[in-house]
């Protein structure tokens, strides 16, 4: 089964005119390692999300975007993937320029330092720590806050691979409710946020 998904997700990244797979390091501190997830995984949570061109998505800790590249085919306003190894930068921007989306681009630096005033919708497979979580969903809190208010959107985020202790860290954060969740086929646990302020 594993020798076929790794098949199946190389004919899909062919399909896109990506290279996306294998594993990378990183020396942020507090930052996860890269590592692929598979294209019907991604797509498990992107169909839960209900994307439209009303929103504007953003993937936390983006690799190589592959999933800003699946994301490109949803209904969506705008696709900008965050990142901080550069060498993933170089690549996931090379990815993202093959898709036809008009408004798709990748950030470099780190997720805490983003500005998120104009995201609707976010998607992150464990990027970091719980510490550094905390620190991201109050950027994004603070950024939300400071649009006016007769502007200020709705906001989403799904967390793939969600630990006990991330998850702790999402009910700290009283502007968020867990509002859906399921495990995937790969085991792990995908937890669906909203804003409820």
């Amino acid at each position: 089964m594993h020798f076929l998904s790794k098949i199946t997700d190389a004919v899909e990244d062919f399909r896109l005119g990506i290279r996306a797979g294998g594993i990378a390091t990183t020396n942020k501190p507090g930052a996860v390692y890269y590592a692929t997830i598979r294209h019907n995984l991604i797509r498990e949570v992107l169909d839960r999300l209900r994307l439209s061109m009303d929103d504007d998505f953003i993937d936390i800790g983006c690799g190589k975007g592959r999933v800003l590249a699946i994301a490109a085919t949803y209904p969506v306003g705008s696709i900008l993937g965050i990142e901080y190894e550069p060498a993933l930068v170089d690549i996931a921007k090379l990815n993202v320029s093959r898709q036809a989306h008009p408004r798709i681009g990748v950030w470099q630096g780190a997720a805490e330092d983003f500005d998120y005033s104009k995201a609707t919708v976010a998607y992150a497979f464990n990027p970091v720590e719980p510490d550094v979580l905390d620190l991201i969903l109050a950027k994004i809190d603070r950024d939300r806050i400071n649009v006016p208010f007769g502007m200020r959107r709705s906001f989403r985020l799904a967390f793939v691979m969600e630990s006990p202790a991330q998850r702790a860290i999402f009910a700290s954060h009283s502007w968020l409710e867990r509002y859906d969740g399921f495990t995937n086929s790969a085991g792990q646990v995908a937890s669906f946020y909203r804003s409820i302020a």
